[in-house]
């Protein structure tokens, strides 16, 4: 199953299942994780006291690394060929953010602009092409 139909299929299950969550945790508000990689976490919030409104937040940060520490010409070599990779992957994420703003997503910088937040509100069920932009970069 392609990623896109797993996301919509995931986030069918959450929407169904909601308001018993908010009930069991004895609040109106619920988040739920949708999707999560090492970059990305997508969450699904919704309020039961507004059942039609649906909120996704997508959030990318640059994952866990160990600092660098340049002493020397060779490590330097070293810690060029471990970040080029990491700040393509970087450069992607970014792109994936601005796709989601060109379809009405608000972003904003979050945690000292170490993560950036993509958000937006559906008054209805998201089209199920919302889904294909909600995949994140491999």
């Amino acid at each position: 199953m392609a990623e896109k139909e797993k996301l919509l299929e995931r986030f069918q299950e959450i929407i169904k299942q909601d308001s018993t969550t908010c009930a069991e945790h004895g609040t109106t508000e619920v988040s739920i994780i949708l999707h999560k990689t090492d970059w990305v976490r997508i969450f699904v919030d919704r309020d039961a006291a507004d059942s039609t409104a649906i909120t996704i937040d997508v959030e990318v940060c640059v994952p866990s690394i160990e600092p660098s520490r340049v002493s020397s010409p060779e490590n330097n070599t070293k810690i060029i060929h471990e970040m080029r990779p990491l700040l393509e992957t970087f450069i992607e994420h970014i792109k994936y953010i601005l796709k989601l703003e060109d379809s009405g997503f608000s972003v904003d910088f979050i945690e000292n602009g170490c993560l950036l937040s993509a958000t937006k509100i559906f008054e209805n069920e998201p089209d199920p092409e919302i889904f294909r932009l909600l995949c994140p970069p491999r």
